[in-house]
């Protein structure tokens, strides 16, 4: 993992990534008195930073703020302390389940009411052969 460390030692730095996007991203880290406070609190164990979770495979350049999710994927955290450092001091991780990636229909633009008919007779038709195959019971 060879990411050049632009924080300086005073930051306190951890790196999010994913099973998709394993380099992920080094985000600086500030302790914070609560999730909704982000008034600095030394004492609190409470750490806040800021990534974009994206399913855009795009998203996998380095310092670009993003890491890339997929369906299924989990989310890991490694925390370097204060300066980086070259190894993790601890690490965490959380599963993310994204909605499975529903399919969007893409629009075809009708040529006018020629095509509208065309579709209509066709329907016409399919019905028309489906009528005349179907067995009718014997009287």
């Amino acid at each position: 993992f060879d990411v050049l460390n632009f924080y300086p030692a005073s930051s306190t730095v951890a790196r999010i990534y994913s099973e998709s996007d394993p380099n992920g991203e080094l985000v600086s880290i500030s302790e914070v008195f609560s999730e909704s406070d982000s008034t600095p609190d030394p004492a609190s164990a409470l750490f806040r930073g800021q990534v974009t979770v994206s399913t855009d495979p795009g998203s996998q350049s380095p310092a670009d703020g993003r890491v890339w999710v997929r369906h299924g994927d989990s989310l890991f955290v490694d925390y370097f302390g204060p300066g980086g450092g070259a190894t993790p001091l601890s690490s965490s991780s959380a599963s993310l389940t994204l909605p499975a990636p529903t399919p969007t229909p893409t629009p075809v633009p009708a040529s006018g009411p020629i095509s509208l008919a065309v579709l209509g007779i066709t329907f016409l038709i399919l019905m028309w052969w489906r009528l005349t195959r179907t067995q009718r019971p014997k009287t």
